[in-house]
This record gives C-alpha cells, structure tokens and sequence, in this order.
C-alpha cells in the first residue's frame, strides 16, 4: 500500500459492564462504525455486533454507548408532532443532513430501541457539527451517545463541546445522565372523610 493511501475499517467497538444494584448492569461503551463508502452489509454486521456486545435486548440494562456513526442521519420531530408508538430514536435538534449510511443508522437504532441522545436537548451554541470536512469545512453531525430509548428520561445533558481541546478531528460529546433505579413519584395518600 503506498504511503499515506487510506485504509478502511470494518468498524470495532469495546464495552465495559458494571453490576449495578439487583439485576441490573451499567454498559459503557465506544464505538467506531465502517465509512459511510463501505457496504451496507459490513455496517449491519457492524450494528449487529455492537447490539449483541451491548445486550440492547435486557431490560436490566442500562446502556451508555458512545459511537463515532461515520454517518449523517439527520433528526427526528418534536414529540408533539409524533405520531403514538412512532419511534422516537431522534429528536428535533441536530444537523438535518441525513445520507445513505444515516438512513442505515437510524433503522438500527429504531430496531433496537435506542435513541441518539444529544438530539433531545437544544445546544445553547446551536452547534451540533461534531466533525468538520478538511477541505470545504462544512460541519457534520457523526458523533453521537447512544442510550435506551426508555431511558432518554435519564439523560440530564447531552451536547457537542466544541470549546474543549482534544487531540482528535472530532469535538467531544458530553452526556449527563442518571443511572440509579429510577422510582416513580409516589402519589400522595388519599385523605377519606371519615364517616360519624
């Protein structure tokens, strides 16, 4: 391969289970999807692998995955204009620039009921661009956290942080969120009128 050629990644990704009260399990994880140029078989194998990893299927799970989507998947509508049961894997906020590979993405995370967490909160800068095109500059919305979509409730904060300087060509992506058991608020106790 001569120097400098471009090599493609059929995408790798690691995870770290942490045992949580009960029979729940905290998963964190990162991944890196196949390019957007790479067949749409090797990046559902990707979506594949990384589903399994991250065990999507438990309902005792409480999941935090970071991925770089090497995809532009767009957004999703505010939940006002969702129809009922509509999947709800993104929100009204982000980059609405959605390409093939996007398109792909989406239907994964609408598969296995996850949602792209930063698309639910509106970023004070209104940036969402998490990558810039080297050569036109031009700002895409790659980088996303990943959670359950029945936990986007827990989620506190998600957003792009361009202002902090790393070593990488991509702005970090910060994700706040609450993992202890979630309890529902009680309803306080219902007086009865007491009968004389």
């Amino acid at each position: 391969m001569a120097p400098g050629s471009a090599v493609a990644i059929a995408g790798v990704h690691c995870r770290l289970k942490v045992p949580l009260a009960g029979q729940r399990t905290w998963v964190v994880g990162c991944g890196y999807a196949p390019i957007s140029s790479e067949s749409s078989a090797i990046r559902q194998a990707f979506y594949d692998e990384v589903s399994s990893s991250i065990g999507c299927a438990n309902s005792q799970t409480v999941v935090n995955f970071f991925l770089d989507a090497n995809a532009s998947p767009g957004v999703g509508v505010k939940s006002k204009y969702r129809p009922h049961g509509a999947p709800r894997s993104f929100g009204p906020y982000g980059l609405r620039h959605v390409n093939g590979a996007g398109q792909e993405f989406r239907e994964f995370l609408q598969l296995r009921k996850l949602a792209s967490a930063a698309s639910f909160f509106r970023a004070r800068s209104n940036s969402y661009a998490t990558w810039t095109h080297p050569r036109d500059g031009e700002g895409y919305q790659l980088d996303h956290w990943l959670v359950k979509q029945s936990h986007i409730g827990r989620v506190r904060n998600a957003c792009t942080r361009s202002s902090l300087a790393v070593d990488s060509d991509h702005f970090p992506v910060y994700l706040e969120i609450a993992i202890g058991t979630m309890l529902r608020r009680q309803q306080p106790a219902r007086l009865k009128k007491s009968e004389h």
